[in-house]
């Protein structure tokens, strides 16, 4: 893992995670009481599953992160096709 700091003055840098922030705890965290720490790995990896793969964004065009990933692959993929064809 890599660790980013925000620049001084470049508040916009966090915008990324702001969102993931504020949901986190609100639709996880706060849903539960957790008793062992396996469960709280269970439920992090539940949330955060459902948060790449099932939730739409209307930022990224009403897609999940993850089928965003794969268009973008795809229109590389397409765009390597054609600059050789």
């Amino acid at each position: 893992m890599k660790l980013h700091v925000i620049q001084p003055l470049k508040p916009t840098q966090r915008a990324f995670f702001e969102p993931f922030n504020g949901k986190f705890p609100d639709h996880c965290l706060n849903r539960f009481w957790f008793r062992a720490l396996e469960k709280v790995s269970f439920e992090i990896d539940t949330w955060q599953r459902h948060y790449s793969e099932e939730w739409l964004y209307s930022a990224l065009g009403r897609l999940t992160p993850t089928e965003l990933h794969l268009v973008n692959i795809l229109i590389s993929d397409v765009g390597q096709i054609w600059v050789k064809g």
